[in-house]
């Protein structure tokens, strides 16, 4: 029988209960139910989340982002969030983006990144927090 699905935590919805240990509580392999609106409280930003960068005049020489970045493989996608999250710094979905692409979360959403990062959680290569802002980071036993 499969285990039966977690639910992702908006705050405002719910207060979240602090762990014992005083920090957010990570967790592994644990398959989490993202129906409805559920699919879109990991593009929560944090307010420690890096800023884009300034718009230059004119704006951005791509004006289509979500188009080029379509065309990206999700293998090559995970491999930089994997890269990224080396370090040990947990990152939400949005601070991921800003840091690799200087693209927020919500342009991401659906997004070859947005696959790669899923499909990593699904694998066990990543983990994550249960409430919102969702943190990801490599495994403890995993961060170099």
């Amino acid at each position: 029988m499969a285990a039966k699905a977690q639910q992702l935590v908006f705050a405002a919805l719910a207060d979240p209960e602090a762990p014992a240990s005083g920090g957010r509580e990570f967790v592994i392999g644990v398959r989490v139910d993202r129906s409805g609106i559920a699919r879109y409280l990991h593009l929560i930003q944090d307010p420690n989340d890096p800023e884009r960068s300034p718009r230059p005049v004119g704006g951005r020489a791509d004006r289509a982002p979500h188009r080029t970045i379509a065309e990206l493989s999700a293998e090559a996608c995970g491999n930089e969030i994997l890269a990224l999250l080396a370090d040990g710094v947990p990152r939400t979905f949005n601070a991921i983006g800003v840091e690799l692409l200087d693209h927020t979360a919500d342009t991401l959403a659906g997004s070859p990144y947005d696959v790669a990062l899923w499909r990593l959680v699904d694998e066990r290569q990543l983990e994550q927090t249960l409430d919102a802002p969702v943190l990801f980071r490599l495994p403890v036993a995993r961060a170099f």
